[in-house]
């Protein structure tokens, strides 16, 4: 993203918004393993490693847990 990382804007999107904050779902092709880590301490709900299959996608997207849920994709 122009101007600021994919961590910041979450950042700044759980300051501005706190409990009414959106759902926010990284999508990453970052094969660092702490990334997961970096995502939870962004302010990411989900962590989606790519190549995802829809239906990870799609589960992410309308899941109602507002609990942080980390789903690696081991297929590389």
């Amino acid at each position: 993203m122009p101007g600021m990382s994919g961590f910041e804007f979450a950042g700044q999107m759980r300051q501005m918004y706190g409990a009414r904050c959106p759902r926010l779902i990284a999508f990453s092709g970052w094969p660092e393993h702490d990334i997961a880590q970096l995502a939870l301490a962004a302010g990411f709900d989900t962590l989606i490693r790519k190549p995802a299959e829809f239906a990870r996608i799609f589960e992410a997207a309308t899941s109602v847990s507002r609990t942080m849920q980390l789903s690696v994709n081991d297929a590389t």
